[in-house]
Formats: structure tokens, sequence, C-alpha cells
């Protein structure tokens, strides 16, 4: 099976020289023979084989010895090795197109796909202004949850229906920041978000969040950017927005400055697919359940009950070694 180790790499030769294109036809006429079940009418095989031969045994007979006895077998060795190779790699495009990350669901791994994965991570959750960003609930609250999301991923949309059962469950005890993170294969999740950033201006964000996610079936690639707009401008108007300028245009040179500027914060935070959740400033590598926030928010009651409990013992000891006795218990 050299002749389709030599298609792909006189192949790749070829776009650049005109005599590796020479061999790659030659390797071509070869591979499709073998495949039905034909010799090569041209002895390429041969000539390969020949070629290898005398450049080994010019560097080592020995190693040209066991080459030759094995040839056939190595060859048949790096073939697989080769199609393993170009099975790996639509996987991970698959994985890419699919799940915004070449190693598959859920996962983080630097992805050579992923115009963000890659990139080490530039600056931490804290250097981000999260203030600039829609936000749900009591700033100071005991559980701070921040979501990068892009409105066309399913993941996210997925991802929607545990953070909208937090938010109706905890509504005082969470404080959730979502932050625009628009993916490049998802064509129209920019124009999306700007949208989005829009009906924040209007004081509708949540509401017309939800709305994005009920509809992301409707916002898909297959349609046009004006098709787009103007399902973006139908939501806009079925939750009271009214703003003639969302109507014709839903983005704004204040809100399109805002997503490019969370784009870039995704970006050089490291984040390399969407939902990417952080919870108290952790990095999540899975979707936050609402039974993992009562978690939280227990143990956060059990900290804070303790702490009062030292500091209260702490006081009676104070006392105690001053001499006066006390019978009250913490």
């Amino acid at each position: 099976m050299i002749c389709l180790l030599a298609l792909v790499v006189f192949g790749i030769l070829g776009i650049f020289s005109a005599s590796h294109r020479t061999i790659a036809n030659e390797a071509f006429d070869c591979v499709f023979r073998r495949i039905t079940l034909r010799k090569c009418n041209t002895s390429f095989d041969k000539k390969m084989k020949s070629k290898i031969m005398g450049k080994l045994l010019r560097k080592s007979p020995k190693t040209a010895k066991v080459v030759y006895k094995h040839f056939e077998t190595i060859s048949w060795f790096f073939t697989i090795l080769l199609i393993v190779s170009f099975a790996y790699s639509a996987v991970g495009i698959f994985n890419w197109v699919a799940y915004g990350n070449c190693n598959g669901e859920n996962e983080s791994g630097f992805c050579v796909f992923n115009v963000v994965s890659g990139t080490d991570a530039t600056i931490s959750l804290s250097d981000i202004p999260l203030d600039e960003f829609p936000s749900f609930g009591p700033k100071d609250a005991k559980v701070q949850i921040v979501e990068f999301g892009c409105y066309q991923c399913p993941y996210t949309k997925d991802a929607e229906v545990e953070m909208e059962k937090i938010r109706e469950t905890y509504p005082n005890d969470v404080h959730i920041t979502f932050v625009y993170a628009p993916t490049p294969h998802h064509y129209h999740a920019v124009r999306i978000s700007e949208a989005a950033a829009n009906a924040d201006k209007e004081g509708k964000y949540w509401e017309y969040h939800k709305l994005i996610f009920e509809n992301q079936d409707n916002l898909d690639n297959s349609i046009t950017s004006e098709a787009v707009v103007r399902k973006l401008s139908l939501l806009a108007q079925d939750i009271g927005i009214k703003n003639e300028i969302f109507k014709s245009c839903p983005a704004s040179e204040t809100t399109s400055d805002i997503v490019k500027k969370s784009s870039e914060y995704s970006v050089n935070l490291g984040i390399t697919r969407t939902p990417t959740v952080y919870v108290n400033g952790e990095k999540l590598d899975h979707i936050i359940t609402v039974d993992e926030i009562t978690d939280i928010i227990d143990n956060e009651n059990k900290t804070i009950k303790q702490k009062f409990v030292d500091m209260c013992n702490d006081i009676i000891s104070s006392v105690n070694s001053i001499g006066v006795t006390t019978d009250t218990t913490c």
C-alpha cells in the first residue's frame, strides 16, 4: 500500500512542484487499480520501493535489509496509521461543528480547528468588567454565577433549562451574569447577541433571552441575515420593545461594541466551548444544575453558621478569661 502513502505525500507536495505532481498522478492510478483489485500497470509500487531501498542502502545496509524483507508489512502499518489519523481528524471536525470543540461535548481541551482554542488565557475572570453585561439577582448574593454562552449553540440552550430553574428557585441567593460568547461557526450568533444587548438597554433582557432560546430552531444558519433581523424584531415586539432603531437594525454602535468586547474577553479568558460556567470564580467542566446550587447554598449557610458559632465561642472565652462566668452557650 505504498501507493496510498505516496498519493497523500506527493499529492500535497504536488501543489508546489510539477515534478511531484507527476508522481502523485502515478500514485493515484496505482491506488485506483489496487482498490479495483488490479496491479499497477506502471509498476509504481516497485519504483517507489527501489527509490526508498536505494537511499536506505547508502545510509544503513542492515536497516535496508530489514525494511526490504518486511516492506509490505511496513507499508500496511503506515497505511493503517494514515487511515486512523484521517478518522480522528474527521471525528474532530464533526465534534467542532456539533459541539464547538473537536474533543467532544463538555470538553475544553486544545482544539486545532477552533479559533478560540489553543489560546492560553491572558486574563482572569476578575479582570472582566462583569457589570457591563446583563445580570440577575442581588450583586452580593451567596452564589455568583457567570455564564459564557452562544445564542445559536444547542448546548447553551440545554443549559438554559437549568439556569431558568436556578433563577426561579433562588431569586435572592444567586447573582447570574450572562456574557455573550458567539462562536465562529454559528453565523448569526453575533447579530443575535447584539439584539439581546439592545433588549438589555430597553430593560427587557431576560424576557428576550428566554424568547431567543425558545425560537433557536428558527434562527439557525440556514436562513439569511435579513430573515434573522426580521425574526429578532418580531420577538422584540412580542415583549413590548417598540424601539424604531431596533426594528430597522438590532445592532447600534453601543451594542455592537459590547458584543465585540465580550467576544474578546472570551478569547482572552481561554474559553473553548459554550456554555462555559463559573460558580464563585471556579470554572466548571459541566452544565450547572439547580441541585448543585442547592448544595452550594446549604454549604454556604453551614459555613456562615459555623463562623457565627466560632465568633460567639471566642467572645465567651474572652469574657471567662477576665473572671466573669457565664452560662451562655452558642
